[in-house]
């Protein structure tokens, strides 16, 4: 079969919704038990806020372009947040399956930069964003090429549900 560009983004796109399929831009009570178990109350709090940060530096930087209408940047924040806290959870799930110390981890603001990039990374190429391409979010945020790396190559391992052309666009990053 024979793809083309459109079916191609049509898949990404698909991929994307079944994996993000029941989850909302906010933290599920299993993340906010989780991270509560793992850290305080506030963590919960504090994680939220960060990802309203995030967001409002994504929307201002992605509605830069006059080619680009709101409700596009608004639509693709709405999968990253989900897609964020979505990963955020299975990456605190695979830890504590492996006995490794999580509480260390949420207090590094590094591993949530990291996570929301990939998190925009993967929904912005699933969308096909040809303007906002590796490396603008690095740029946008303001985060070494490195501690990026270090994000990728868990997610990779973790995330079951990405579609492949995902995989290989992370690989190649």
């Amino acid at each position: 079969m024979m793809t083309t560009p459109n079916t191609s983004l049509t898949y990404l796109v698909q991929s994307l919704n079944k994996q993000l399929s029941g989850r909302k831009d906010e933290p599920s009570s299993n993340l906010k038990t989780l991270l509560t178990k793992f850290s305080t109350e506030a963590k919960v709090v504090y994680v939220t806020e960060f990802v309203g940060k995030m967001g409002g530096t994504f929307i201002s930087q992605y509605n830069t372009d006059n080619d680009v209408p709101n409700s596009f940047a608004n639509e693709r924040l709405k999968k990253i947040n989900a897609l964020f806290y979505k990963l955020l959870e299975n990456v605190i799930i695979a830890d504590i399956q492996k006995n490794k110390p999580v509480g260390g981890l949420l207090e590094k603001d590094e591993f949530y930069e990291t996570l929301y990039i990939a998190s925009l990374e993967i929904v912005l190429f699933s969308y096909s964003s040809p303007t906002k391409c590796f490396p603008w979010a690095l740029e946008t945020f303001k985060v070494e090429p490195f501690h990026f790396y270090k994000i990728i190559e868990i997610l990779i391992k973790l995330e079951t549900g990405m579609a492949r052309d995902v995989i290989k666009y992370l690989q190649h990053i």
